[in-house]
């Protein structure tokens, strides 16, 4: 590893403003850190305790900011009318080289429709300042002030999360949705809806895009320090947010309809409370250390309260017996251990989102049978071995249920026909159970995601049907023959495949043809193959290949090559051979034309049993 350096630019990032400037500031030095912020003297300080060496660069001049500013405009796809083109360079001349200040008009004046009155008012607006933190400060405010007014709340409610904080999209979806944020729809979900909104968010610039899952949606989201200060600000400002921390000596006067407690939980008083009971709608808690043994008396106050998270603070006592009067609570995450049976669950008729989790593996926590038929539950998820029952009426409304445990002790066929619309299901099989027990799984028509895990299990039987709309498929631990792949094979829409901790076992896999037509993501993870005999024909539209822990897999198939939509293969911890076959791959794509196909940095570790072979490191 050589020296380890610290780059500062004049601006803050963006994943897409950094794109750009990579082009123009290229770092190729070994082991080197990129960081990029206005915050310089906090960062030399940092980088001056961590040994790094401090390269300061530029702004973006003329002619790269005009060129950042129509990519962005026009995405790439066309060019600006002249008398556009002539009021965008202008507004470029303002922009004084910020990347972050250009990204933002550029996604404000792609929303336009090509308005040139709007865009004089933007050139207007921006003119005036010589300063490019307060230049920064105003687009933002400018960028806020123009969002639709469904989405205006959205945005501020990233405040409520600590800084710095990646926020899971599905997490940050069902909020939304308890909070009422999101307008209804002919023909979509809530979460569909949420999902356009955040989507939205995303395209203006105003949220980054953190993480991606296997079939590149977004998995996770941040928010840019310089736009999370000005959410913050702006809900503490107009008194709609209370953040408590531990350096508070006393709560924030007035009422507010969000309380985030991020460090110090215990300064959370009962007074507090009770004063600002008729405004609090949500309460949540980022303290991670905190463990209480006693119910707390703050809950008696809080009769309007929508959202409550709880899932950082570790409970001893099953769940406070005050949250069963909260009847408007629509949303409810709590980790405790012990049981929540006695629990009068049934009164919050209007949850939509439950989660419960024991916070250690040795109290299995313990939920009442009837635990899912409260009739406005959308999304519920538990410990694997938690959840024994369905609910005894059909729930229409449930579209999330995770996890769901069969046992060997069960002598039922499981009917899910109680939870027809699920579109997401978590199941956790432990022991042998019946040959048909899973069957009706075939009567989920809506079921988009499956995910099947096993514990303490020698062999289980796959269902002899699977739903049709099925997109994506993940076993664990369930050590199938891979002559079973031919039933998965079948599914007509699988897009997404993963295979873990020894899904399949045996040394040989022949896919049969016809199968896979739609798979265009596939993750083998832990797994004693060693020949896999394949071609073009048995996956037609593979994009993404991921191998990892296969330490008998020698080669990926060679005909893999003709795979014109391979566009990935990416190894961890393989064998070198497999490495050397996916090089192979590699060429074999560009002689025919096609690039990018492995593309990724991945570090390859090989096993220290190998003779032959020493550890070392490939770029694939």
């Amino acid at each position: 590893m050589g020296q380890r350096y610290l780059i500062v630019i004049d601006d803050l990032w963006t994943e897409e403003a950094w794109d750009e400037l990579s082009r123009y500031f290229p770092d190729d030095r070994n082991g080197s850190r990129v960081l990029i912020t206005t915050r310089y003297m906090q960062l030399a300080n940092y980088a001056s305790r961590s040994g790094m060496y401090i390269f300061r660069t530029r702004f973006l001049n003329l002619v790269e900011s005009w060129n950042l500013l129509s990519k962005t405009v026009c995405n790439g796809k066309c060019s600006l009318p002249p008398e556009l083109e002539l009021i965008g360079r202008h507004i470029v001349e303002k922009c004084m080289g910020v990347p972050l200040v250009i990204v933002l008009i550029g996604e404000l004046l792609a929303t336009l429709n090509n308005s040139q009155r709007q865009w004089e008012d933007i050139l207007l607006t921006i003119s005036s300042f010589k300063d490019p933190l307060e230049l920064l400060s105003c687009v933002i405010e400018v960028c806020f002030n123009s969002l639709p007014t469904h989405l205006k709340p959205c945005f501020l409610y990233f405040g409520v999360f600590p800084d710095n904080t990646e926020i899971h999209v599905k997490k940050l979806i069902k909020l939304w949705v308890a909070e009422g944020f999101v307008n209804p729809e002919m023909n979509k979900s809530l979460e569909e809806i949420a999902n356009d909104y955040l989507c939205d968010l995303i395209n203006r610039r105003l949220v980054q895009i953190h993480k991606r899952s296997l079939d590149r949606k977004i998995k996770s989201c941040m928010l840019h320090d310089i736009l999370f200060v000005f959410c913050l600000r702006k809900v503490i400002k107009e008194g709609i947010m209370m953040v408590s921390t531990m350096e508070d000596n006393k709560f924030l006067k007035g009422h507010h309809r969000w309380v985030s407690c991020q460090y110090g939980c215990s300064s959370v008083t009962t007074s507090y409370f009770t004063h600002s009971s008729h405004k609090t709608r949500s309460i949540f808690y980022f303290e991670k250390d905190l463990y209480l043994a006693k119910c707390w008396s703050i809950f008696l106050s809080l009769k309007l309260l929508r959202v409550l998270d709880l899932s950082l603070i570790k409970y001893w006592l099953g769940m406070p017996s005050e949250i069963v009067n909260l009847v408007h609570l629509r949303y409810l995450a709590l980790t405790t251990i012990g049981s929540v049976c006695n629990s009068q669950l049934f009164k919050l008729q209007r949850l939509q989102t439950l989660i419960f989790s024991a916070w250690t593996k040795e109290y299995q926590l313990q939920l009442p049978c009837d635990v899912l038929d409260l009739p406005s539950l959308r999304h519920v998820r538990f410990d694997k071995g938690s959840s024994y029952y369905l609910p005894n009426f059909v729930q229409e409304n449930l579209q999330t249920l995770s996890w769901f445990k069969v046992t060997g002790q069960d002598s039922r066929t499981i009917d899910f026909t109680k939870v027809p619309n699920l579109k997401e299901l978590g199941i956790y099989i432990e022991g042998e159970v019946l040959p048909n027990a899973l069957d009706s799984l075939a009567q989920l028509h809506q079921l988009e995601k499956l995910k099947v895990k096993t514990g303490r299990v020698e062999w289980i039987n796959l269902p002899n049907c699977f739903p049709s709309k099925l997109k994506q498929l993940t076993l664990s631990n369930t050590y199938l023959s891979w002559e079973d792949m031919d039933i998965i094979g079948k599914l007509p829409n699988l897009e997404l495949l993963k295979l873990k901790d020894f899904a399949f076992c045996g040394p040989k896999w022949k896919p049969r043809d016809g199968g896979f037509l739609q798979l265009r993501f596939f993750l083998i993870e832990r797994s004693d193959l060693e020949h896999w005999n394949a071609n073009a024909i048995h996956f037609p539209v593979l994009e993404r290949l991921v191998l990892r822990y296969c330490w008998d897999l020698k080669k990926v198939p060679n005909d893999f090559e003709e795979v014109c939509t391979l566009r990935l293969i990416e190894l961890d911890n393989c064998c070198s051979s497999l490495v050397t076959s996916a090089k192979a791959i590699q060429q074999a794509q560009r002689d025919l034309g096609y690039e990018g196909l492995v593309r990724d940095v991945t570090k390859i570790e090989l096993p220290t049993n190998e003779s032959s072979e020493k550890r070392s490191e490939y770029a694939i």
